[in-house]
């Protein structure tokens, strides 16, 4: 979904000068968008983590999808952070309220984590409870 996955962060924000207005509002929100699809797929994925039937295969598969996802993260993190200082550059995002798109941002990611970490606690007490059954 990126337009530009192997550029440094430097060269990042050497390209998004290059591109309009509109344009750079719309990648950011894709950007947006592809941090939260990110943490969706690592909640997903760390709910199939507590199936007691997973292979190792597939759970090594899944661990390795999860670090790869956290790390997209933290470089899609700062390429909307490097557009929005772009957009103060320009005029057309004041200072303040950068920081309170990217704190929410930050408070979305958190909310996400926290209600996976909800999820997965339920799904591991379901199934201590199938097991103490059998």
């Amino acid at each position: 979904m990126s337009e530009y996955p192997n550029l440094s962060s430097y060269q990042f924000q050497t390209a998004i000068k290059d591109i309009s207005e509109q344009e750079l509002i719309q990648k950011k929100e894709q950007q947006i968008k592809f941090i939260l699809k990110l943490i969706e797929t690592n909640n997903e994925l760390k709910k199939e983590l507590t199936n007691k039937n997973i292979s190792n295969e597939d759970s090594e598969l899944y661990n390795g999808i999860i670090d790869e996802n956290k790390l997209s993260l933290i470089e899609q993190v700062g390429r909307v952070e490097n557009m929005n200082r772009e957009l103060v550059e320009r005029g057309i995002l004041n200072e303040t309220n950068k920081e309170k798109e990217e704190k929410k941002l930050m408070e979305d990611i958190d909310r996400l984590n926290k209600q996976e970490e909800k999820e997965v606690d339920e799904q591991n007490t379901q199934n201590e409870k199938i097991e103490d059954k059998s």
